[in-house]
């Protein structure tokens, strides 16, 4: 397959929470789909939030369409969203204590626990995902701000 199949969640206020599966190839416009704090896991949607009493969080001055925004995330916070079976790079980017907590679970060879860097930041790894939806059960008090999906090219 020549395509990339890219999937960003930006949670945002204005912007929304930004979700993208289709195939496309790469130099193209990336598309998004919005999903805000209150936005609840639909499993006919294929994404949402497990978690109630949510706030969306404004941050205009970081000047960046990707970083101005977040959702205030509590521990325990889930959210879950649906992607094919693959091999895909999982990168989070969120606002929260260095070390802080992320767990991956639903994907295949067991839950992920993730640790955040100092003072927040990217983190990414290697994730399969199987027949189960994925969900990243937030376990800080902090801001998620984007998370990103990418399932490379196979080799030809």
């Amino acid at each position: 397959m020549d395509a990339v199949i890219l999937a960003r969640i930006q949670f945002a206020l204005t912007i929304g929470f930004h979700f993208l599966f289709p195939a496309m190839t790469l130099g193209t416009e990336r598309k998004y789909t919005m999903v805000l704090a209150a936005s609840q896991y639909d499993e006919a949607k294929g994404y949402g939030f497990q978690t109630k009493s949510l706030n969306d969080a404004p941050a205009r001055w970081y000047g960046s369409p990707l970083a101005n925004d977040a959702v205030k995330v509590l521990p325990r916070t889930r959210f879950t969203f649906q992607a094919e079976a693959g091999e895909y790079a999982l990168s989070i980017c969120v606002r929260a204590a260095a070390g802080s907590q992320i767990t991956v679970s639903g994907i295949e060879g067991g839950d992920q626990v993730l640790k955040t860097p100092e003072e927040g930041g990217t983190v990414t790894t290697a994730v399969k995902v199987g027949a189960k939806p994925v969900t990243l059960e937030f376990n800080f008090y902090g801001e998620v701000v984007w998370v990103s999906l990418i399932q490379p090219d196979k080799p030809q």
